[in-house]
């Protein structure tokens, strides 16, 4: 597409929603554009001359700003000074309003125009550029001292972005790096310490140089720092008090092999992506119970929790690892999550719901449901649309719909709080149709039978408190004078909150854009064109599956864009700083093309990360790039460590077969987690540190969180691994109680650990709170029965089960049947069959009393799960005939086929039982197996069975 602006972008930057720079620079005002007809394609790319900016057109360029900076080289080779200065300085001011754009330099780099502009300012002939500091000089300082006077950072910025080659510009940039010094930010002081001359920067106070050496060293920079220093100590005036400060920083420099970097505040809530701005957030969690505290479901209609839990089973089945894309924010007493019938908040505490906000007509409960309302050929053409959304077992689970909105759509499932309002991407068309992408089926909102819109949604604030609705923006392009700010936007997940301002990414119109907002009222405050994207969003339905969440640190606002780009932007000058392209070095993109229009393919489930957002530590960002792999497999994917400052790769190690998400980062490695392992890359060289290995057939079952120095990783299996992240060592294994299922995607409240699965929402407790209230009983009761059950279950969740069993071995049943505590007695036998079943599964060749005791309290000719472990049993044991005599009777008398689970995996015990008959009789003795072929003879001799239908 053209790699200009699109009209309804210069809309939102000109006239519309979006606060008018003091200069609007060289573009004129237009009236708005009538909006695109929505479900067709974009009109083709418009012919362009063989120039370089067009070789890669998805990243925003603006070519006519281009091709007038190359005319600037004609006025530059004539001496017209005037001409040359004031088109340079147009571009500063701000073209098309506050928006940059990038250009390709001489040396093929993708850079910001109005870096671009500033540094032909600094290298023009000294004719030149004395003109330009005549002409703008004053301008600047007169700006300068009203910025100083009311003390506002954005007048600094302003002055610091259009003059900085002025001695007000420079001055203004130099008191900007100050101001970062004494916020602890050292990246965006270095930043800005270094768009001064370097003679002007010689010239500042020696304090204010030591400052900058001192940043240097923290952002790991430490030979400049060295010479900085050498600069300061070379200075024949400089004054004693400056010299011991300068020399004591010399002897750290000397001593320090790395510097330390900043270690992120551990966290009690969770109120975003990742936890925080950065997406390094750090859990501060005492020591989970498994044992659920309350629980919520994501439908309350049986027929759809039946769908959810089938498409589940049968992705599980295929070997895929289920991710779920739902996720928990928590804020003080509250967390809020998304439901399939609308976003709900819970009282941490109790688990109650504080307020609830039903979704629409076409919710995915009633598409799921059916549940439908409408007329006549509404109401079937509506009917029609539902049938493909529900999950009916046609064999093929990881291209359904459901399943990408469980496990895929981040949109849907992220949302963001600051604390008193919860953001959330409403109006959001979900549920589409199966994975390959067709092209312009339900998705035009003219034909749609729900008239969804598809192009676009809308970010919706609520007080996180009480539900009431506080501001709404984005949605459907109406052409009213009255339609929402940002309307016609798509919107890349929830925005994040930094200080007062919000930032998200959108999609208006095939552009990608960074969407700035005040906090507190969601107006626009700026926007930048980022990228062009190949196909409308309202076709290409697995992009809009993508969340894009801007990292925000220190000044800087790192991007997704959907496209293949990574873009760097300044935060305070609204200023383009670096582009990164996952497809570096790559052959040209690949993919699907269907009526004329370009789409990216599903890919079947585990082939891309899952959605892994940038993450910051120190000089490091780390990428995982969605949208790998490519079509045709000519690039795979891979996570790599940039310079934060540059955009430079460092790193760069393949996704291999089973990588699953990037789980976070330590001052020394990038965690990731696989489908069969767990492992550590050197931050600073990418080389594995070491890997923890999964057990057998056991997956993640969702996104861990890192606490403090260990991580927590959910498995299908049912336990909880805390590992130890300095060498992947396992501290601790916790277990969820029989029959309850794998945790899912975790996060952090004050009220403990918070799980979020394809079914809902559960709280789990820190162990702490129930220790004290037995200790509380016990100093009154020491034979509380309650008590010795509770901590009995404590030790048996924490992976000890020997422990639990001699615990609940010091109950009587005479403590049992005078205890008033609820249900006591029920739970002891609950746990105490658990235990036991734990305890002989851990080593068959021991636990004689416990086998003997679990015989003697349950039937287990009845008991499948016991039936199946006396059978593991024997066969482990070599107990042959013990085997045969458990196995044969139940397949003899044709015993109905059931079902058994065990974590994630749900088994056919018949085709279990075949399968440990057909091992029993390789491994059993002559004399066994000639047991097995009279029975088997006898069996087929009745004539309802053949041999061979027996083996």
């Amino acid at each position: 597409m053209p790699t200009f602006l699109n009209r309804g972008v210069e809309w939102l930057l000109e006239g519309g929603w979006v606060q008018q720079p003091a200069n609007p620079g060289l573009v004129p005002g237009r009236r708005r554009p009538p909006p695109r007809q929505r479900g067709t394609p974009p009109a083709p790319p418009e012919e362009q001359d063989s120039d370089d900016q067009r070789l890669d057109v998805t990243l925003n360029c603006d070519i006519g700003l281009v091709r007038s900076l190359q005319l600037i080289d004609e006025f530059v080779d004539r001496e017209r000074w005037p001409e040359v200065v004031a088109s340079l300085q147009q571009v500063l001011d701000g073209h098309t309003g506050s928006a940059d754009s990038f250009l390709k330099d001489n040396e093929g780099q993708w850079v910001s125009l109005q870096d671009h502009a500033q540094r032909r300012i600094r290298s023009l002939p000294e004719s030149g550029l004395r003109l330009y500091q005549q002409v703008y000089g004053p301008v600047a300082e007169q700006l300068l001292d009203q910025g100083r006077r009311t003390g506002e950072m954005d007048r600094l910025v302003d002055v610091a972005r259009r003059y900085l080659n002025t001695a007000a510009g420079e001055t203004a940039a130099l008191e900007i790096a100050t101001m970062f010094i004494d916020r602890g930010q050292p990246f965006a002081a270095v930043r800005w310490y270094e768009r001064v001359s370097d003679e002007r920067l010689q010239n500042a106070s020696p304090r204010m140089r030591i400052e900058y050496a001192e940043a240097l060293r923290q952002v790991g920079r430490r030979a400049d720092a060295h010479r900085q220093l050498a600069r300061v100590l070379s200075d024949p005036n400089l004054a004693s008090t400056d010299a011991t400060i300068a020399r004591s920083l010399s002897v750290e420099l000397r001593d320090d092999a790395v510097p330390e970097r900043a270690v992120p505040k551990e966290q009690t809530d969770w109120p975003m992506v990742r936890g925080n701005a950065t997406h390094s957030g750090i859990a501060r969690t005492g020591h989970p119970l498994l044992k659920q505290k309350w629980g919520v479901s994501l439908s309350n209609i049986p027929a759809v929790e039946d769908q959810l839990r089938d498409v589940h089973v049968d992705l599980v089945d295929s070997g895929r690892a289920c991710v779920p894309a739902l996720s928990a924010v928590s804020e003080g007493g509250l967390t809020a999550v998304r439901t399939l019938h609308g976003v709900e908040v819970y009282d941490l505490a109790s688990g109650r719901l504080v307020w609830g906000d039903v979704g629409d007509h076409a919710s995915p409960d009633r598409l799921l449901s059916g549940i439908i309302e409408g007329d006549g050929e509404q109401l079937a053409a509506r009917h029609n649309v539902a049938s493909q959304a529900r999950y009916q077992d046609l064999g093929d689970a990881d291209q359904h719909p459901l399943a990408s909105l469980l496990y895929r759509d981040f949109v849907s499932g992220s949302l963001s709080t600051d604390g008193r309002q919860l953001f959330v991407v409403s109006q959001l068309a979900v549920l589409g149709r199966a994975g390959n992408n067709y092209t312009f089926g339900n998705q035009d909102a003219a034909r749609d039978p729900f008239d969804r819109d598809w192009s676009t949604s809308t970010i919706k604030s609520y007080d996180l408190a009480t539900g009431s609705v506080r501001w709404e923006v984005g949605g459907r392009r109406t052409g009213e004078p009255f339609e929402r700010p940002l309307a016609g936007v798509y919107f890349f997940g929830p925005p994040t909150v930094a200080d007062d301002e919000l930032y998200a990414v959108g999609e208006l119109e095939n552009q990608v854009l960074l969407i700035v907002m005040e906090r507190l009222t969601g107006r626009p405050v700026w926007v930048q064109p980022l990228a062009n994207a190949e196909s409308p969003i309202d076709v290409d339905l697995t992009r809009r599956l993508w969340s894009c969440a801007p990292v925000v640190a220190e000044g800087m606002v790192f991007c997704p864009t959907t496209t293949g780009w990574l873009v760097a932007v300044d935060r305070l000058e609204r200023r383009m700083v670096w582009a990164y392209s996952c497809h570096q070095g790559a052959p040209e993109k690949a993919r699907m093309r269907f009526g004329g229009a370009t789409v990216v393919p599903l890919q079947s489930l585990n082939s891309r990360w899952t959605s892994s957002p940038p993450m910051v530590s120190g000089p490091y960002l780390i990428v995982a790039p969605d949208e790998l792999p490519d079509a045709m497999g000519a690039q795979e994917p891979y996570v790599a460590c940039l310079d934060r400052t540059t955009g430079r790769e460092i790193w760069r190690r393949p996704k291999e077969d089973d990588g699953l998400y990037v789980a976070g980062l330590t001052d020394s490695a990038v965690l990731v987690v696989g489908a069969h392992r767990f492992r550590a890359l050197s931050l600073e060289r990418g080389e594995e540190l070491w890997t923890r290995t999964l057990p057998v057939d056991v997956k993640p079952s969702g996104r861990g969180l890192q606490s403090g120095s260990s991580y927590l990783l959910p498995l299908s299996s049912g336990e909880l691994w805390n590992i130890d992240l300095k060498d992947g060592e396992l501290r601790e294994t916790l277990r969820t109680p029989s029959g309850a299922r794998p945790l899912g995607s975790l996060a952090v409240s004050q009220e403990g650990l918070l799980s979020a699965d394809h079914l809902g929402l559960r709280c789990f407790p820190d162990r702490e709170s129930l220790q004290a209230e037995i200790a509380h009983r016990m100093a009154s009761d020491s034979g509380d029965p309650w008590s010795a059950v509770r901590a009995a279950e404590i030790r048996y969740l924490q992976g000890d089960a020997n422990a639990a069993l001699q615990r609940l071995r010091t109950v009587t049943e005479q403590q049992l049947q005078s205890s008033t505590s609820g249900d006591v007695v029920a739970d002891h036998q609950r746990l105490l069959r658990e235990v036991l079943v734990t305890v002989v599964s851990e080593d068959f060749q021991q636990g004689e009393e416990a086998y003997s005791q679990l015989l003697s309290s349950v039937d287990h000719r009845t008991d499948l799960e016991i039936h199946r472990l006396a059978i593991e049993r024997a066969l482990a044991r070599k107990e042959f005939a013990e085997a045969w005599s458990l196995l044969w009777p139940p397949i003899a008398g044709g015993q109905a086929d059931s079902r058994l689970t065990r974590g994630e995996v749900t088994l056919s015990v018949a085709a279990w039982e075949r399968g440990r008959l057909a091992e029993l009789y390789a491994l059993s003795p002559d004399e066994v197996r000639s047991q097995m072929d009279q029975a088997l003879a006898a069996a087929a001799a009745d004539g309802s069975k053949t041999i061979e239908d027996r083996k």
